[in-house]
């Protein structure tokens, strides 16, 4: 089973959002003081803010199609 088919419809997903989350939990850079677990923890948000990106995409691909 695909996940399209897994999962409810994700609601629209807008560049405000995305540039919000961007702004607030920005691309991870390990600094020497962080621990493995801050590393994970922003990481883990980062990944959160890609998701939403490549959902954006397929949203807009649909509309677009």
């Amino acid at each position: 089973m695909d996940n399209d088919t897994k999962f409810p419809e994700f609601p629209v997903i807008n560049d405000q959002l995305i540039a919000a989350l961007s702004a607030r939990f920005p691309t991870p850079i390990p600094e020497p003081s962080m621990t493995d677990r801050d590393i994970w923890i922003k990481r883990g948000q980062w990944s959160v803010i890609e998701f939403l990106k490549i959902e954006q995409e397929r949203q807009t691909a649909k509309i677009n199609w």
